[in-house]
């Protein structure tokens, strides 16, 4: 399946000490991570959107690279992503994937699994695994918690439909994050159309 992509990069990094997508991990800038994987997963554009004026910077980070191009953010995540979604030239039927520049482990694997978890579906995001022990606090004898039915969502954000619907869609998943688990790595959860349970992919 074709599949548009956004990689936001656009944020000040004010809790990190700084802006963390042109750090470097295991000898890549971090948001050379995530870019090249949605390109070796198959998109056909990625727009990266960055910090007003660091269009350079980030065609140094991501030297190399081909088949992306770098758009201004605004002053809120929101902002950047409908900046991102305005730079898209793909038709209007052509799913897409939100990324943050900040989550650089990003596999064709969790790409496949959420472009199948939108069959049917208005958008989905990912969920991983949770190997730890979960407790509920505030109680005198913690209760445990089931494992299988939570899970850290991580990125990207996947919907499909007209660009001016996206962030109604995305928004409607946001406020039912119910991690799908599977064995061996992350799960996709889908958001059905109508009215009714997600649909988790296969």
């Amino acid at each position: 399946m074709s599949f548009s992509a956004i990689v936001v990069a656009a944020g000040s990094g004010s809790r990190a000490g700084g802006p963390k997508q042109w750090r470097a991990l295991g000898g890549r800038p971090l948001l050379a991570w995530s870019v090249g994987a949605l390109l070796d997963a198959g998109a056909d554009e990625v727009v990266v959107v960055v910090p007003g004026g660091a269009e350079d910077q980030a065609a140094e980070a991501l030297t190399g690279l081909s088949g992306w191009r770098a758009v201004a953010g605004g002053a809120t995540r929101a902002e950047s992503v409908q900046a991102g979604l305005a730079a898209l030239s793909a038709r209007d039927d052509t799913p897409v994937l939100i990324h943050d520049a900040a989550r650089p482990f990003l596999t064709a694997d969790h790409v496949a699994r959420l472009l199948d978890a939108l069959d049917g579906a208005d958008a989905a995001l990912l969920a991983l695994p949770v190997p730890d022990t979960l407790k509920t606090r505030g109680r005198r004898r913690p209760r445990g918690r089931d494992r299988a039915a939570r899970g850290p969502v991580a990125g990207p954000d996947a919907a499909g439909g007209a660009p001016e619907d996206l962030p109604r869609r995305l928004g409607r998943l946001a406020g039912r994050r119910e991690p799908h688990r599977r064995r061996g790595g992350g799960g996709a959860c889908g958001r059905n159309r109508a009215p009714g349970p997600r649909r988790p992919a296969p």
